[in-house]
């Protein structure tokens, strides 16, 4: 009985055991493996660098396909250069002409600069000989002015003769001439008027017959007069007495023409007239000649004309200095036309390198929207480069898992397009603003959900994701 009650007792202790043991073992396992499994989905992302060209234009060549893989620095594609080529022609044509100009304007600064330094040189000249006129000047007129203190002047001047300056003797002659010219000029026109009412074509003709027959006279005679040696001087005296006779008959002839041609009246007044006219213009003669007497020293002729010459070279000096100035703003408009062409030049050879356009990082090509022969406008997208050395994954935490999650955390990432292999990820950041869960997802009841982004990158060492590929993962810590 006792032995029983033993076995009994023993029976019930198991059968409790067993039943608290299976109570507390599964409700832990649960909840751990709830707690620990953080899981989320996201598409594999690859940083994508559209390219585009600088310039429009029509392409002529592509380089790539989709899927090429390229390197930084590849040539992708290329513009047609025609028109380029023609415009870089004519820079370079205006380039030439730049220079030309350039070579001109420096030559034209030379001979300027050497057009001065002759000028300069004249000018040295011109002083030294003004000088030396001067003192020639001086050294005739010493007498002179001694000379002019004992001067005597007729009785009706009563100022002793060294009263007046020279300069001021000077302005009065040039103040006479000047007055005597007038009446000189007056008594030509008289004449001229004179001239005119008695006849003047027949009148003209007239005194030029007289003129000339006096003068063949008078020579004439001197030749009849010539003394002769014995030899032969019968022959010589008969021919020139013939030559006489000769001179003698027209004398008379036109003496006669003349005098038949004027009246009485018309005698006298052209008599009168020209005896005015002989004597003005002599009046004026001697105003001359008292005007360059007194013009000695220096106020001489020679010492006038010495200045003069000294100011001509020196405004030939200011001519050079135009002309060196002119010359100067030539050089000067012939380099900024140099810059101006090359800097035209530099543009077009730039625009020509821009018609190459070439890969800015290396990737692989995910797209390409040109064909060749489109004209394709600057800045539109041509290609698309992915960088799949930095793949991603974006996926989205609930609120209530946020705080579980770490920068640095490891991930496991499994791809339907690899099944049975799994890729290495890490937490490279975590938003720090909630949203609302993507528009993507399919219920409205999980789009009212707050969620949290967080940032992945991808471990591919072999390079066998792309873009767009679906993942499932597993945050393992």
């Amino acid at each position: 009985m006792k032995n029983k009650n033993i076995i009994a007792l023993t029976l019930a202790l198991l059968l409790l055991l067993i039943s608290l043991t299976s109570c507390d073992a599964l409700p832990m396992t649960t909840a751990s493996e709830e707690e620990d499994a953080i899981t989320a989905s996201g598409v594999v992302e690859a940083i994508e660098v559209s390219v585009s060209s600088e310039l429009s234009g029509r392409i002529v060549e592509i380089y790539v396909s989709e899927g090429n893989h390229v390197e930084a620095g590849d040539p992708l594609y290329k513009l047609n250069d025609e028109l380029l080529k023609v415009q870089k022609n004519q820079a370079q044509a205006q380039l030439e002409s730049a220079h030309t100009a350039l070579q001109g304007a420096e030559a034209a600064l030379i001979v300027a600069q050497s057009v001065k330094t002759e000028a300069e040189i004249a000018v040295e000249a011109a002083k030294i000989g003004y000088e030396l006129a001067i003192n020639e000047a001086r050294a005739l007129e010493a007498p002179e002015r001694v000379a002019a203190w004992n001067e005597s002047l007729p009785n009706l001047i009563e100022l002793p003769a060294w009263y007046f300056h020279n300069e001021e003797k000077i302005a009065a002659a040039e103040l006479t001439l000047e007055s005597y010219l007038e009446d000189y000029e007056t008594e030509q026109k008289n004449f001229e008027d004179v001239i005119q009412d008695i006849g003047h074509e027949k009148l003209i003709a007239a005194e030029k017959r007289l003129a000339k027959a006096q003068a063949s006279f008078m020579v004439a005679e001197s030749l009849r007069d010539h003394k002769v040696g014995s030899e032969g001087k019968a022959e010589i005296d008969d021919y020139t007495q013939t030559l006489y006779d000769v001179a003698e008959t027209e004398l008379k002839a036109a003496q006669e023409a003349y005098n038949n041609l004027l009246s009485g009246t018309d005698a006298e007044d052209l008599l009168e007239i020209r005896s005015r006219l002989t004597v003005t213009q002599e009046q004026y003669e001697l105003a001359l000649d008292q005007l360059q007497a007194l013009q000695t020293g220096e106020d001489s002729l020679p010492v006038r004309a010495a200045q003069i010459t000294v100011k001509q070279a020196e405004a030939a000096v200011d001519r050079a200095d135009a002309q060196i100035a002119q010359a100067e703003a030539s050089l000067e408009a012939a380099e900024k036309g140099i810059a101006q062409a090359e800097a035209a030049l530099d543009l077009i050879n730039l625009q020509i390198e821009k018609l190459t356009v070439y890969a800015p990082v290396d990737g692989v090509i995910l797209t390409r929207n040109i064909e060749p022969g489109e004209v394709t406008q600057a800045g539109t997208s041509a290609l698309i480069i992915g960088q799949l050395d930095e793949l991603t994954v974006t996926v989205y935490i609930p609120e209530n898992r946020y705080g579980q999650i770490q920068v640095g955390d490891t991930v496991q990432l499994n791809f339907d397009s690899f099944p049975g292999e799994s890729f290495e990820g890490e937490v490279i950041r975590i938003a720090d603003q909630a949203e609302y869960t993507p528009r993507n997802v399919q219920t409205q009841e999980e789009r009212q959900k707050t969620v949290y982004a967080v940032k992945l990158s991808v471990k591919d060492p072999q390079g066998k994701l792309k873009p767009g590929m679906p993942t499932d993962v597993i945050f393992t810590k």
